[in-house]
């Protein structure tokens, strides 16, 4: 080899590793981006849960003895979703996740059928604003839902290109959400 084939063969090297680890600096960018977004999710899904369950209580305080078995019910049923630092990633813990955000929506939309019996607290200034920040809750899941698609599949498109694909072995795949379908009684736009 001579001389002048060192030098391409060296400045070749170079360049390939300085292309690579632009890639893996930008995969790795957008993979903090989509987590902080998924961190989003999380806090409004867990925000909705717990104004769910207030709902539930606030029922339970105006509501005839054969409504009250039922927010029983619905109130055992109410939580958070769980989520991993996997969930992301992994498909079947994913579902699972959005599974539960629908029983959630479900319950909130029996709630809703039950105050209906109950025209008293529709007069009732806590129970108005708190109805008011279920309906906000719905607008902000939906926003940190679209926040999060967007930045994991901006995160999952990163992954297939040169030269992030060169380093995303180990990598996963961040899931997106779909589309819930609809609950009757939950208003429309159902998250």
């Amino acid at each position: 080899m001579t001389q002048r084939s060192h030098r391409f063969a060296a400045v070749m090297l170079v360049m390939a590793t300085v292309l690579a680890g632009c890639g893996l600096n930008a995969s790795s960018t957008r993979e903090e981006m989509a987590q902080a977004r998924w961190a989003d999710v999380q806090a409004q899904d867990q925000n909705r849960a717990r104004l769910t369950a207030d709902m539930v209580g606030a029922l339970q305080g105006a509501a005839a003895p054969q409504d009250i078995v039922m927010l029983r019910q619905i109130g055992a049923g109410i939580a958070p979703p769980v989520s991993t630092p996997e969930t992301p990633t992994d498909p079947a813990a994913f579902r699972r996740y959005q599974a539960a955000q629908l029983r959630l929506t479900r319950s909130l939309a029996q709630l809703e059928q039950i105050s209906t019996h109950y025209p008293e607290l529709q007069s009732n200034q806590s129970f108005v604003v708190l109805r008011s920040r279920l309906e906000g809750s719905k607008g902000r899941i939906a926003v940190a839902r679209n926040d999060y698609n967007e930045a994991a599949e901006s995160y999952n498109a990163a992954l297939g290109h040169f030269p992030a694909s060169l380093w995303s072995g180990g990598r996963e795949r961040m899931q997106v959400f779909t589309p819930e379908p609809s609950v009757p009684g939950a208003g429309s736009g159902t998250r």
